[in-house]
Order: structure tokens, then C-alpha cells, then sequence
């Protein structure tokens, strides 16, 4: 039994390492900024992901940065951040990048929803 609980305890705090590695990656990124940098890219695949058929118009039509072209719609942002993780996330262990991407979703709808 308490090899039982010593195990649980050891996954426990690997997966919280991991997370934080992937926070940790992904604010450094932002920092540096690496999806400024790429906010058409990011911006085509949201759209792409979100719906496939205006995909071409809409990337045509973005400018300025990935604020400005997601727009601070919820579900632009939640897909943004889905992007981001996928994309530039280390660790891509399922459990792992869906904690990471609800982690980075909250990061991003307080960024957007402080700018109102």
C-alpha cells in the first residue's frame, strides 16, 4: 500500500514538472515574441481549424498583431491558445498538453479580457 501512494505521489509530481515546463516554454516564447512573429501563421490556422471554407479570405484580410487578429472572441482565443500549444508546447503527452492548453487559455482570456 504505501509503495501504492509513494508511486501516485512520484506521478503526481512528474506531471506537475511537466506542465510547468510547457508554462514555462510557451511564457517564454510570448516574452520573446515568438507568436507576434507568426501571428498570420497562428491566425490561418485558427481559422482553418475553426472553419475551413473562409479561411482564405479572412487570412488575406489580417493585419496588425494576434491580439488584433483573433479579436478577443472566446472561441478564437481558446482555438488560439489550442494552436499555441500544439505548436510550441515540449511535451505533447496528451493529459499534459490538454492541462498546458486550459492553463494557456486562462493566461490569454485575462490578457483580453483586461484590455476592455
Amino acid at each position: 500500500m504505501k509503495f501504492i501512494k509513494i508511486a501516485i505521489l512520484v506521478a503526481v509530481i512528474a506531471f506537475i514538472i511537466a506542465v510547468g515546463i510547457n508554462f514555462y516554454k510557451l511564457y517564454q516564447l510570448d516574452k520573446d515574441g515568438e507568436f507576434n512573429r507568426n501571428y498570420i501563421k497562428i491566425s490561418i490556422e485558427v481559422v482553418k481549424r475553426l472553419n475551413p471554407g473562409i479561411s482564405g479570405v479572412i487570412s488575406s484580410a489580417l493585419s496588425g498583431d494576434i491580439f488584433a487578429a483573433v479579436g478577443g472572441e472566446e472561441r478564437l482565443v481558446r482555438e488560439f491558445s489550442n494552436v499555441i500549444c500544439d505548436w510550441y508546447a515540449p511535451i505533447k503527452w496528451p493529459p499534459i498538453l490538454n492541462t498546458s492548453k486550459e492553463i494557456w487559455w486562462l493566461i490569454y482570456k485575462n490578457k483580453f479580457d483586461s484590455k476592455e
